[in-house]
């Protein structure tokens, strides 16, 4: 963002702070995601394993 900034725009502080808490929260989502993922794939392989018993 600062290579772009080439008038040194006042609020450039703030949108760098804006980003990093985008950035923040799309970890942590793609975080929730790919832990719902792998219950959900637990589950099947716990389903699957009662269905052959």
């Amino acid at each position: 963002m600062v290579r772009l900034d080439f008038y040194g725009a006042p609020l450039r502080v703030d949108a760098e702070e804006r980003l990093e808490r985008c950035v923040t929260l799309l970890d942590d989502y793609a975080r929730e995601v790919f832990e719902a993922q792998e219950e959900n794939r637990q589950g099947i392989v716990l389903q699957n394993s009662h269905k052959t018993r």
